[in-house]
C-alpha cells in the first residue's frame, strides 16, 4: 500500500509544481498587461493569482507529506480542501467567467476540488489503517 500513497504523492508534488510554474507565469502576464495598460492588476485577478499560488503551495505540501508517508498529511490535504471550497464559492460570487474558456476552466477547478476531496478522504483512511506514520 506505501506504493501506492507515494505514487499520489510524486503526482501531487510534480502537480504542484507545473502550478508555481503556472502562477509565475500568470503574474509576469499581470505584470505586462498592467504595464501596458498603465493600471494596476485589478482585484479580480489579484484574487485568482493568490489562489494559484496557495493551491499550488499546498499540492506541492501535500504531495511531499504523502511521499514522506507524514502523518501531517491528511491535516494538509483538509485545509486545502477547505480553502480551495472558500475559492470557488468566492470565485462563483464575484469573478463569472466572461467568455468559454474561462467557464471550462472553472469547470475544471471544480473537477480538481472533487478530486483533491477524494485524496483528502483517501489520506484520513491512510492515516487511520497505520500506513501513514
Amino acid at each position: 500500500m506505501e506504493w501506492v500513497v507515494r505514487a499520489v504523492g510524486a503526482f501531487y508534488l510534480v502537480g504542484g509544481l507545473f502550478a508555481f510554474r503556472a502562477a509565475r507565469m500568470n503574474d509576469l502576464m499581470d505584470k505586462v498587461l498592467a504595464g501596458i495598460e498603465l493600471k494596476p492588476t485589478p482585484w479580480p485577478e489579484r484574487l485568482r493569482s493568490a489562489g494559484l499560488w496557495c493551491g499550488a503551495a499546498f499540492c506541492v505540501a501535500g504531495g511531499a507529506a504523502l511521499l514522506l508517508l507524514s502523518r501531517w498529511a491528511p491535516c494538509i490535504f483538509a485545509v486545502s480542501l477547505a480553502l480551495q471550497l472558500v475559492y470557488l464559492a468566492a470565485a462563483a460570487r464575484w469573478l463569472k467567467p466572461e467568455d468559454e474558456a474561462e467557464a471550462r476552466g472553472r469547470r475544471s477547478t471544480v473537477n480538481a476540488a472533487i478530486v483533491w476531496g477524494l485524496a483528502t478522504l483517501a489520506t484520513i483512511w491512510w492515516a487511520r489503517t497505520g500506513v501513514l506514520r
